[in-house]
């Protein structure tokens, strides 16, 4: 049984989580095979398997696209906040990357990315986003002391940063996994050049309300009515340069 999703208000049993249903993949898309397109210039790009996907907040970012060789990469060139949807994104509905999800059930988002290794304070990784409520999980580097550490954002100004540092910067995976409710950060190491089956063959980091001396309080994030967001954000100078190679979204279902 993965591990349970906690909450200040307690263990929430998230959808999926004592129903025994197994994790199974809902959609997959590598980056690195898309063609190059400038999204501070198309706003939008329709991916290999369909979806579209629409770019905002381009005017804080001096890179916001595809490569065409690397994946998707965001370079952040302004200060912005997750919590005020500033940030240089892209998104999409979740209800087209996960047929049939409902708000009881879990979803697993596992990125291959690379990190910045000398950038001010700045984060990466994926939102879940409903009439202007995030939450937000992923790795963000700390100008002191000077690495990345784990942290993620459920509500306005409201921050949950470990001080545990991340295993490594270049081409690595962390799956974050998602109910209605929380979330918990996993990481998977380096690309072994296959996908994780599940959240529990990494290694557990941090959910949502387990930051020291920063309680949250609750987020309701109705996942058959969110959005998946992808973001750059930087705290402070230098710009991050931020890239996703690849991407896959496990599903849980309820019942």
């Amino acid at each position: 049984m993965p591990e349970p999703i906690r909450h200040p208000t307690g263990i929430i049993g998230g959808g999926g989580g004592s129903s025994g249903a197994a994790w199974v993949v809902a959609s997959t898309l590598d980056w690195s095979a898309e063609p190059a397109v400038d999204l501070k210039v198309a706003g939008s790009l329709v991916d290999a398997n369909g979806d579209t996907w629409t770019a905002a907040n381009g005017g804080n970012a001096s890179t916001l696209g595809t490569d065409g060789a690397t994946g998707l990469r965001i370079v952040v060139s302004s200060n912005c906040g997750i919590a005020v949807n500033t940030c240089p994104e892209v998104s999409t509905g979740l209800a087209g990357l996960v047929s049939g999800v409902a708000n009881d059930d879990e979803v697993y988002v596992l990125l291959r990315v690379t990190h910045p290794t000398a950038s001010g304070n700045s984060r990466l990784g994926p939102s879940l986003r409903v009439s202007g409520a995030n939450m937000h999980a992923g790795a963000w580097y700390v100008a002191s002391p000077g690495r990345l550490e784990w942290g993620g954002v459920s509500n306005a100004s409201q921050y949950a940063d470990p001080s545990t540092a991340t295993p490594g910067d270049t081409d690595q995976v962390v799956g974050v996994r998602y109910t209605s409710g929380a979330y918990q950060i996993y990481t998977h190491g380096a690309w072994s050049g296959t996908w994780p089956t599940d959240p529990s063959s990494g290694t557990f980091v941090i959910g949502d309300g387990e930051s020291s001396g920063n309680p949250k309080t609750a987020t309701t994030i109705l996942l058959a009515s969110a959005s998946l967001v992808l973001l750059g954000l930087r705290g402070a100078a230098p710009n991050p340069d931020l890239t996703i190679i690849a991407h896959r979204i496990l599903h849980r279902a309820s019942a």
